[in-house]
């Protein structure tokens, strides 16, 4: 099996897999897709206690905290770029209008 793959929807992991106790690693859709509630690892033929699937639900729960710091880290580089955008559009404004005024200037000085 391709490391690089879930083994449960064949796909490439799009972000860090879910390492469960065992060692299996489960892409983030399939862990929302099996829900916090399944005792056993779904590759696993070996029964999980009751204390293990509370493991497995903070391991979901970490799983869930990676994907907003990653989601947020691409919204925070978004909100830098489009600031970034934002301030070199007012500063050719600036210069535009700077321009303008010592056309104006220049224009009013020749015909006064």
């Amino acid at each position: 099996m391709d490391s690089s793959k879930c083994p449960i929807c064949l796909g490439y992991f799009k972000s860090t897999p879910l390492v469960l106790q065992c060692g299996h690693e489960i892409c983030f859709t399939c862990v929302e897709k099996l829900g916090s509630s399944i005792l056993t690892c779904p590759l696993c033929p070996i029964q999980k206690s009751q204390a293990a699937n509370s493991v497995f639900e903070k391991d979901i729960e970490k799983s869930r905290d990676s994907q907003r710091q990653t989601v947020n880290e691409a919204i925070l580089e978004e909100q830098n770029r489009l600031l970034g955008q934002i301030l070199l559009l007012v500063g050719l404004l600036i210069l535009c209008v700077i321009t303008e005024a010592v056309f104006l200037g220049f224009f009013w000085i020749k015909h006064s």
